[in-house]
């Protein structure tokens, strides 16, 4: 290697660790192209299927404000289009001034945790879990994108501060695909290990709070600016749906109208006979 340049080598190990984002292609002490998007690791999966990677993309900004702010805050926001989480479609989601989105109930945590845990939130996508204050610099935002079945809802923290601490802010979001892919987003990161991740959670968690997929737990994870750092979160293909078709007939070989078919040990949608 050149000088002021190092050569790496990284094995892929068990996928049911967490994502580390730590090493960096330059040998300088101010991080620019993560490792990760250069040697092909395969992604990241958790026990329901769910994968992770990086990728390169430009932020995705929301335009409308929406009335969140403050200290430990949460809205409900209804969503433009039923979003698939962990197999459950959801209408509605819970959007909270730390940084995270869940899709059961109204919750403030602050205090992040190495998830996956049991404690709420749950059913929840954390973009960047930690104690943060929207004040009158802040704001928290949404955008409804694109056109069916292509469509993307965008919710953005913008500006955002560290709970009594006015001198760092970062803009994060989150952008729930209709495919039921999930793109979280960072750009404004300074290179400063509490805005690059050191005291935050980023990662998905399912409604029970027994599988998570996560990327990152207290680890400064993110690449300074002007870098964005685009975390997308893929689930697994859904099960291929199958038409069956048949007669129902009686001992005499009369069909019988309006019969009940279950298939035992199949997901199977039951359905009754046309006659």
């Amino acid at each position: 290697p050149a000088d002021g340049e190092a050569s790496f080598r990284a094995t892929a190990t068990d996928s049911a660790q967490p994502i580390s984002n730590a090493l960096y292609a330059s040998a300088g002490m101010v991080p620019r192209i993560p490792l990760l998007n250069l040697i092909g690791l395969p992604p990241r999966s958790d026990a329901f299927g769910y994968t992770c990677r990086l990728e390169e993309a430009a932020f995705e900004q929301a335009d409308t404000v929406v009335p969140l702010t403050g200290d430990d805050e949460v809205i409900a926001i209804d969503l433009p289009f039923p979003f698939r989480f962990y197999g459950t479609e959801y209408n509605q989601a819970f959007v909270a001034t730390n940084g995270h989105v869940n899709f059961l109930a109204a919750n403030t945590s602050f205090t992040n945790a190495a998830i996956p845990v049991t404690a709420t939130p749950n059913a929840a996508i954390y973009p960047f879990w930690d104690d943060l204050f929207v004040d009158a610099s802040a704001s928290v935002r949404t955008a409804s994108l694109g056109s069916a079945p292509n469509r993307r809802f965008v919710i953005e923290w913008r500006n955002v501060q560290f709970f009594s601490d006015a001198t760092r802010r970062i803009d994060v979001n989150v952008v729930l695909h209709e495919n039921g892919q999930i793109l979280t987003q960072y750009r404004n990161i300074a290179n400063d290990g509490r805005e690059r991740g050191n005291s935050a959670t980023l990662g998905i968690e399912n409604d029970t709070g027994t599988d998570a997929l996560r990327f990152s737990f207290n680890e400064a994870s993110l690449a300074p600016e002007p870098t964005v750092t685009s975390v997308r979160y893929t689930p697994p293909p859904l099960p291929p749906a199958h038409t069956v078709s048949g007669h129902v007939r009686d001992e005499g070989g009369r069909p019988i109208p309006n019969a009940s078919v279950t298939i035992e040990g199949t997901p199977i949608t039951p359905a009754t006979t046309d006659g």
